[in-house]
């Protein structure tokens, strides 16, 4: 392996380590984010699965940051709680539509 191979081959293996890692971290902040909702509104999993239409485990999954959402879920967690998808995901820090607006 010459040394232009050896280097793709590192930029492609540092690409995919930075894929999964920006991965996670979505994970990551959605799964704090849905336990804080819930917890604040007084709810339990089961209560909010059942919004979800899934199971009590498939959503601890999700609060447990080893599951992704689909987009319908993340709709309707968003109305659920009225907030925005963008706030779930941490693309923003304004939390609900009205902040948004401003």
């Amino acid at each position: 392996m010459n040394e232009i191979e050896r280097l793709q081959a590192e930029i492609a293996e540092r690409q995919e380590q930075l894929i999964k890692l920006q991965s996670s971290t979505v994970c990551g902040v959605l799964a704090l984010k849905l336990k804080k909702l819930r917890k604040e509104a007084g709810l339990t999993q089961t209560q909010v699965s059942s919004v979800l239409k899934i199971t009590t485990s498939g959503y601890a999954f999700h609060e447990h940051g080893e599951r992704s959402m689909s987009p319908d879920q993340l709709v309707a967690i968003a109305d659920f709680y009225d907030v925005s998808v963008d706030w779930l995901l941490g693309r923003t820090d304004k939390k609900d539509f009205t902040e948004a607006e401003q």
